[in-house]
């Protein structure tokens, strides 16, 4: 299974290693994927030359970039391969800042930023070639020449928030990828997601802030079941 960042994958990574509570509320973000905590890798993986951007995506019809309710998604590439999976939860009662961080070294970091929490995993396998979609391949491979996913057809291509995007199904998943913005999620649709899908509500092409890629030194480290909640 690929470690894609497109909705149905980009939580379930969070959803084995992260809380219950973030899959109930955002199923549709990445299959579990089991990991084995280890050290950062000495050496680095191979990069690939990444096109950066950040995408903040919300419930489909949201037009504010600060929701007070619901879950909220941000995406960032960085140009030498690294990405991000925000999930943030607005309810009021019980509010909900995860991280998912995959560097181009292998280490991936997992952060409950209300709790001020780490996982430190390895997979130095885990490369962004084989991750990041290739805007070559109309964003169905990666630039590993990957698939990146088993049943995807290719629905046709629209013009959405100013950009070219390819639009993809895949089961009953439809996603819009901006084909010159390195295949950047720009809206899906399912029927596995509660108000039926997500739309970005703020796209930034460039290096996304690198705060976002920061986990603070006071972050307590911890294990895969006590980040799951078990």
């Amino acid at each position: 299974m690929k470690l894609t960042l497109t909705s149905k994958r980009a939580v379930t990574i969070l959803v084995g290693v992260v809380a219950a509570g973030l899959a109930l509320n955002a199923g549709r973000l990445l299959k579990a994927r089991t990991f084995r905590q280890a050290p950062a890798p000495r050496s680095p993986a191979p990069t690939v030359a990444a096109t950066p951007y950040l995408v903040l995506l919300s419930g489909a019809g949201s037009n504010s970039s600060s929701p007070q309710v619901g879950l909220v998604r941000t995406i960032a590439v960085r140009s030498d391969g690294s990405s991000l999976l925000r999930a943030e939860l607005f309810n009021g009662n019980a509010p909900l800042s995860q991280r998912l961080i995959r560097f181009v070294t292998g280490q991936i970091i997992v952060t409950n930023d209300i709790q001020e929490t780490r996982t430190t995993l390895s997979r130095a396998d885990i490369r962004p070639a084989a991750i990041l979609r290739d805007p070559t391949s109309n964003c169905l491979s990666s630039y590993a020449s990957e698939p990146q996913g088993r049943r995807q057809a290719v629905l046709g291509h629209e013009q959405l928030l100013g950009y070219r995007t390819v639009k993809i199904r895949e089961d009953d998943w439809v996603y819009w990828f901006a084909v010159d913005l390195g295949c950047a999620e720009l809206r899906v649709r399912s029927p596995q997601i509660a108000g039926g899908g997500d739309d970005a509500v703020l796209v930034r092409p460039g290096e996304p802030p690198p705060e976002l890629f920061r986990v603070p030194p006071h972050y307590r480290e911890v294990s895969q079941g006590e980040m799951a909640g078990r």
